[in-house]
Formats: C-alpha cells, structure tokens, sequence
C-alpha cells in the first residue's frame, strides 16, 4: 500500500500545474477580467496591446495541459467551436455578410485558445486548497471589474475616446455597458458561492456590485443580477442567505407595488435625472422577470430573432456563413447607430451561420459540464450519504458556484452574439470547464478508492468468518 501512496503522489505531482503556470493563468486572466486591452484603446486609440501576451501566454498553458484540453465537455466545446469556423466559412458569401470574415476567424480562433489554455490549466488542480485559491482569485478580479462602473465618471474624464453611450450609461472599465453588467453579475455569483469571511466585507462588496450592475441599465444583466441573488438565498450551501433575502423580499413587494415610484425615489436619493430612455430600461426589468418578452421589452430583438431564424429555416441544412448573423442585412433587419444589428444570441448565431452541427456540438458540450457539476454538487448531499459514502460540502459549494456561474454565462450566450470573443466570457467558460474537470476526475478517485476500502473490509470481514 505504502508504494501505492508514493507512485500515486508522484504522479499528481507529475499533473499539477507548476508555479510558473499559477503566474500565467493569473496574469492572463487580470488582463481579459480587467479589459486592459479595451482600457487602453479607450485611453490612447491603440488596440489589442495584449494580445501578443495573451497568445503566448495561452498557448504555454494548453501545450502543457494539452491532455487535459483532449477530454470531457472541454474537448467537445473546442470542436463545437472548430465545426462552426469550418462550416461557417465554407458557407461564407460576401453578398450577405459585410464583416470581415478574417477578422472574425482570429477574434474566434483566440477565444478558443484562451478558453482551453485556462481550461487545461484548472483542469489539473487537483489539490483543493490551489484550485480555491485560483477560483477565489478570479472572484477578486471579477468584484474590481464590476466595482470600477462606480468610477465612471472619474474613468470616462482619462479616456480620450468614450465610447458611444457614456452619455446615458455607464460602463467603467468596458466600452460596452452590457459587458461591465455581466461582470458585475459574475462577480456576485462567485461572491456568494466563495464568500469572504468577513461578513461586512462580503456584504459591501455584494452591495457595490449589485448597484454596479444598476448604474450600467443593462436590462440583461438586472434581470440576471435578481435571478442569481434569488437563487443563492434558498441555495442549500452556506450563502449570506439573511441579507440577500430580506433585500429581495423589500424589493420585490416595492416593485409590484409601483415599480415607477420605486425607480424614481432611489433615483431620487442618489441625485440621478433619470430620462424617458434610461427609465424604459428599468422599468422593463419587472416585465420581463413577469415573463413579458416582445420587442419593447428586448429592444427589438425578438424582431430579429424572428428574421433570422425565418431566413435559417430556408436555407436548412445550411447556413448563411461566417459574419451574416453577426450583421444581419436581410429581411427584416435593421440599421442602428451606424451598423447592423446581429442575432444578440450565439446559439441561433452558431444556427444561421453554419447550419445544425455544430450547435447541436455546443448544445452537447455546455451540457456535458452541467450535468458534471450537477453530479459533482451531489457528492455533498444526504442522498450521497445514504449511498454509504461520505458527503463532502466542498464538493457542494464547488459545484454548486460553478453551475451559478455556468447559467449567468448562458445568459450572455442567449442575449449577445459576441459572447464567445468577450475576454472575461473566455476566462470564466474555461474556469467553469476546468474545475468541472478536475472536481470530477477527483470524484471518480474517491468513489474508487471508497469501492476499493469497502471490498477489503469485506474480504477482512469474510475471513474472520471463516477463522
């Protein structure tokens, strides 16, 4: 047994990423959480000033956990992705599309090597204590992200080009605001399904991030934000359940009540002017959380989904090729700010461009790793216990926070056609990929060696019998 032990503390060790890797997972995923390449364009006009770091440093991390990037859900999402680059450019025709397919195969292209270079990496943490440190790490980045959409103001005085709605809305650290609210809801999730100790801490920075995520007026990222705060107050792991609750209680009455006066009265104690536009934004909040999707509500978008998935039907099983969805010029689309509007969902995207393959690969894929971190969650439930294994809570809070985090992911997936190229979107999928990964493999390890210690109690069992 002893040698046993050995060989297999060698090998983990031999798995493990190295201390050099823990510097580059982390300094790569402070530059995409951070948004510094967009930081700087916004400062100076010069883009992409990390990119050439962002490869490299990707690319050492998948070649050394390459054969981590080879298995499970991260292997199907890498060729979901792959199939839709390869069908969509086969079905590429220039007379429907008006972007530029090269650009959009390097912007996806990096997407995918820095989804399965962090996924490789988190994948093989299997000691506990690192994989929460790293997972941790991520929580502080994405809190910072989020908080900076307070500073706006302060940030949008240093840029010397604003992007277009700074007038109305704020974005912080992101050009688009949508993205700043992800973050922000992000930085929630993990808040709650890795807490801090201090509870006034966790309570302050909770309470920064959900006003974040207001201050952006992101329909999709308010109507996430209550989602993710409602489902981690009755969420069966250890959360700041008391002040979620009663907060959600408070609001939740105020906004039957007189969603119009609740708005105004809050806009009125923080000095906010609220106008016709940025109140329509709020108040659709609650219609949509009561279930009213139209075009008002989703700005239109409905309409497009409509127009693009009519024009996708007549082409089945084809598609429409690389760029069409993300600029929609057919029946039914429409002009808007100087460009055409897309699909605003990645799964009809992956639909209309390159036909059903390989949607039904990322389909397959994203549910792959939620049934892993479904199972995963289970290992610290009584049901697991009545299995006559040992319940471990970590395993429920671990998998529990990654399945939260997976879901606000897909709410991005179905309301922007751009999540897949969005940095901090790429950090997080292959953290959520990675750690289902290793927390599985790290299952299978216990469930074994719990089968392997039950057979030799029986064996010591039957032979005292027998004596």
């Amino acid at each position: 047994m002893g040698s046993l032990e050995v060989t297999s503390s060698r090998k983990r060790r031999r798995v493990e990423p190295s201390g050099r890797e823990d510097t580059v997972a982390r300094a790569l995923a402070l530059i995409c959480i951070l948004n510094l390449n967009g930081v700087v364009t916004m400062l100076t006009g010069v883009g992409q000033t990390f990119s050439v770091v962002l490869f490299v440093g990707a690319l050492y991390l998948l070649m050394r956990g390459l054969t981590t990037a080879l298995a499970g859900p991260i292997f199907w999402f890498g060729t979901a992705v792959t199939a839709y680059l390869i069908f969509a450019n086969l079905y590429y025709d220039p007379t429907s599309s008006v972007a530029d397919p090269l650009q959009l195969n390097i912007a996806y292209l990096s997407s995918l090597l820095l989804v399965l270079a962090i996924a490789s990496y988190s994948g093989r943490l299997v000691d506990e204590n690192r994989q929460r440190a790293f997972i941790e790490f991520l929580r502080n980045g994405f809190v910072v992200a989020g908080a900076a959409t307070l500073l706006s103001p302060a940030l949008y005085s240093f840029y010397a080009y604003l992007p277009l709605s700074s007038a109305h809305r704020m974005g912080g650290l992101f050009g688009n605001p949508n993205e700043a609210a992800i973050v922000s809801v992000i930085a929630a999730a993990l808040l709650q399904a890795y807490p801090l100790r201090n509870r006034l801490k966790q309570a302050m920075l909770l309470s920064l991030v959900i006003i974040s995520v207001i201050l952006t007026l992101s329909k999709t990222g308010m109507t996430a934000m209550i989602a993710v705060l409602f489902v981690t107050a009755i969420w069966p792991i250890k959360f700041s359940k008391l002040l979620v609750a009663s907060v959600l209680a408070i609001a939740s009455i105020a906004l039957i009540e007189d969603p119009r006066a609740l708005i105004m009265a809050s806009a009125e104690i923080f000095g906010f002017a609220l106008n016709d536009s940025q109140m329509n934004r709020l108040l659709a909040v609650p219609e949509i959380l009561g279930g009213r999707v139209d075009e008002q509500t989703t700005t239109y978008r409905t309409v497009l989904w409509e127009a693009i998935l009519d024009d996708s039907w007549r082409r089945f099983p084809a598609g429409a090729g690389i760029g069409s969805a993300h600029y929609y010029t057919g029946v039914g689309g429409f002009y808007e700010n100087g460009t055409w509007q897309g699909a605003h969902n990645v799964f009809l995207m992956f639909f209309a461009e390159s036909g059903p393959i390989p949607l039904l690969l990322l389909v397959a894929a994203l549910g792959g790793v939620s049934l892993r971190l479904a199972t995963v969650r289970s290992s610290g439930s009584r049901k697991f216990e009545q299995l006559n294994r040992r319940p471990d809570p970590r395993r429920s809070a671990l998998g529990g926070g990654m399945l939260i985090c997976l879901a606000v992911l897909m709410v991005e997936f179905m309301s922007t056609h751009t999540a897949l190229t969005t940095r901090y979107s790429n950090v997080m999928l292959g953290a959520v990929f990675g750690v289902a990964q290793a927390a599985w493999m790290g299952r299978n390890r216990r469930l074994a060696a719990s089968a392997i210690n039950t057979r030799a109690n029986s064996d010591s069992l039957q032979v005292s019998r027998d004596q």
